[in-house]
């Protein structure tokens, strides 16, 4: 949380028992709340549970201009409240500010110290282009775990690209690609030793019109298509704003590539990574002008102590012998041991009372079907495991609004207004819904490049959907098409 959230949270009791409503109409006609917002917050019977609402939605959009506000519409007739939130924010502030100053004089001075210092700058630097190129970064989980071999065998594959060809980062669903990526791309030597301070990402690829005009906001400097432009005109533009902008030597990322039919029509000459699940995606063109790299599929029983000590909080060496035999049990298979060590991460508490042992003993049931190894069909009936028993502990009705996701295609980002249709709510009831299923990683959300957050599923997830719900599918469509 923020600074002005952790002050709200100071005065929560406060506000949830003392306002009314003329301060939810005051937030609705300065336009931080919508009319859907109002209504949801309105539509409880009891003052209680109205402002609980309320205080939930506040919480999420609470800034510094909405805090300021929201204290001068409390001044007059709730003085009380607004006192509170004004004394609790002048204390905050000043353990904030005492605690830069401790950490300012107490900064070690020693050589060491520095270059971590210059070498997170560096990065941030790094970080500012991956963002002006819609670099999802907030999908790198802070739980990542660095995989160096592979690291550095793309690093070394980028450095090496030259412009006009094509590095494609191939392995199957789930093993780490897009992040991996993400990770390397965050070194400043690279990035502007070799792609002169220039990365642009683009990971709806749905049409050739699409990806083009999506390539054009991020390489042009407004950004702006004046008319429709057809697409052969539109790929020359970009072309022309290549060369005119000598950004030759600039990456272009296209993740989560499913279909090549559109690739070639993108082979603008500068340099170009594609992420894939298959590595005959560019097939079409000459093998000189193509190098594949497949990304190891498995973790080290070293990276994912690592990954465990990280999410638990606990030191390798303490981690205890179930943490051992879950990288036994997942075969270190990075998206089932992510998926495991983000409960954990939300979970620590429970680790004392069994937590450890109840994954083990999930990872263990049988399903129906022989063990083959390492097949993509031996880590799925694991994975539906671990997700059958967190399906288990929702609802029935939070499990029924997850299963209608089934229906929907591979590689899909929706906004809030389709959940809200399907589901048959308001898109604040739906957002609460998807929040939900976001803390316990059934969905991601992401931001796209001036469109708002968007949600979907990783295809592991989906195919787990469908195969839960595969006696009637067709029915769900159906249903869902009514």
């Amino acid at each position: 949380m923020d600074h002005y959230q952790l002050v709200l949270n100071k005065c929560k009791e406060l506000i949830i028992n003392d306002i009314r409503g003329d301060i939810y109409e005051l937030f609705k006609s300065r336009h931080f709340i919508t009319e859907d917002e109002f209504d949801f917050i309105n539509d409880p019977q009891c003052s209680i549970d109205r402002n609980k609402r309320f205080f939930e939605i506040l919480l999420r959009i609470m800034d510094q201009n909405i805090f300021e506000q929201f204290l001068s519409m409390l001044e007059e007739n709730y003085w009380w409240i607004a006192k509170d939130l004004h004394e609790n924010g002048l204390e905050n502030e000043a353990v904030l500010n005492a605690n830069r100053r401790f950490i300012e004089e107490n900064r070690p001075s020693d050589p060491y110290y520095r270059q971590l210092e210059i070498e997170k700058q560096l990065e941030m630097k790094s970080e500012e282009v991956l963002k002006r190129g819609a670099t999802p970064l907030h999908q790198l989980s802070n739980l990542y775990i660095s995989r160096s071999e592979m690291e550095e065998k793309l690093k070394k594959e980028i450095i090496d690209l030259k412009p006009g060809k094509f590095l494609v980062l191939h392995g199957m669903p789930g093993s780490g690609k897009s992040s991996l990526a993400m990770k390397v791309l965050k070194d400043y030597e690279l990035v502007f030793n070799n792609l002169q301070g220039n990365v642009f990402w683009l990971f709806e690829l749905k049409t050739v019109e699409k990806i083009l005009h999506e390539l054009f906001g991020l390489i042009s400097d407004d950004g702006i298509l004046h008319g429709e432009i057809e697409p052969t005109n539109l790929h020359t533009q970009i072309t022309k704003l290549i060369k005119n902008k000598k950004l030759e030597d600039a990456l272009i990322v296209f993740d989560d590539v499913v279909a090549d039919g559109f690739i070639k029509y993108l082979n603008f000459n500068c340099k170009k990574l594609i992420i894939s699940h298959h590595d005959n995606i560019v097939n079409w063109a000459p093998s000189k002008e193509v190098k594949q790299l497949k990304i190891d599929y498995f973790l080290s029983e070293k990276e994912g102590q690592k990954l465990f000590a990280s999410a638990s909080g606990i030191q390798v060496s303490e981690l205890p012998d179930e943490a051992k035999e879950i990288i036994r049990l997942t075969k270190g298979f990075p998206f089932l041991m992510h998926f495991i060590a983000r409960q954990i991460q939300r979970n620590r508490e429970a680790l004392k009372n069994g937590l450890w042992e109840n994954i083990t003993e999930i990872l263990r049931r049988e399903r129906h079907g022989k063990e083959d190894g390492r097949s993509i069909e031996s880590f799925l009936k694991k994975l539906y495991n671990v997700f059958d028993s967190l399906l288990e502990k929702l609802t029935s009705e939070m499990q029924r609004y997850y299963e209608m996701l089934a229906v929907f295609p591979s590689d899909i980002n929706l906004n809030t207004k389709v959940f809200s249709t399907i589901w048959s709510m308001n898109e604040i009831e739906a957002i609460l819904k998807l929040d939900e299923f976001e803390n316990i990683s059934l969905i991601g959300k992401m931001h796209l490049h001036n469109k708002g957050y968007v949600y979907g599923i990783h295809d592991v997830l989906l195919y787990y959907l469908r195969n839960r719900k595969k006696d009637n599918l067709k029915e769900l469509h159906n249903e869902l098409s009514i």
